[in-house]
């Protein structure tokens, strides 16, 4: 299991929108009516590694160049779109 999938559990257990997981930051559920942040967060290393395990090495490369990228990832048979913006320490 990806560390990925946890977070897509939760999106779907809760019915969210999106999960937007930026370095340093809580770990925040995108709702119609609002946002709602856990007391979770993510480090730099946690949040590369999580990307790592999904995105294809031309991907990678592109992260590492600091280009903006998105790929898709399936999980229990429904599709995702996983965008990373590389922001220098501080990935989204």
């Amino acid at each position: 299991m990806a560390r990925v999938d946890v977070y897509l559990q939760s999106l779907i257990k809760y019915n969210a929108a999106s999960v937007v997981l930026a370095a340093g930051s809580n770990v925040t559920l995108r709702f119609p009516s609002g946002d709602r942040f856990a007391n979770q967060t993510t480090s730099q290393t946690d949040l590369q590694t999580l990307v790592q395990e999904v995105a294809s090495p031309s991907i990678m490369l592109e992260l590492r160049r600091g280009a903006r990228s998105s790929f898709g990832y399936d999980y229990q048979g429904q599709g995702f779109t996983i965008s990373v913006d590389p922001r220098p320490q501080q990935w989204r």
